[in-house]
């Protein structure tokens, strides 16, 4: 049987610990931390198809392009993406 998933991550130290809507907008929002003190690189992995990936405050003021989702040592982090239909 094939395991499938709507969003997953590729590291096993990075925690997803939400994913909801965004406040203001139709974005989606994805917050995430590093529980064993290791920088990585994280790829979002979702049955959609996703786009316009921004890194933002754990408020979701801010937005600033990204084209990669990175968590430092320990850190938490937010980033907001759309869906693309």
């Amino acid at each position: 049987a094939e395991n499938m998933e709507f969003f997953g991550i590729d590291r096993e130290n990075v925690i997803i610990t939400t994913i909801k809507k965004a406040e203001e907008g139709d974005g989606i929002v994805a917050r995430m931390y590093d529980a064993e003190g290791k920088a990585s690189t994280v790829k979002l992995k979702s049955l959609f198809e996703l786009g316009n990936l921004q890194h933002t405050n754990i408020i979701e003021e801010n937005p600033k392009a990204a084209d990669k989702i990175e968590i430092a040592p320990y850190g938490i982090e937010t980033y907001k993406f759309h869906i693309k239909y």
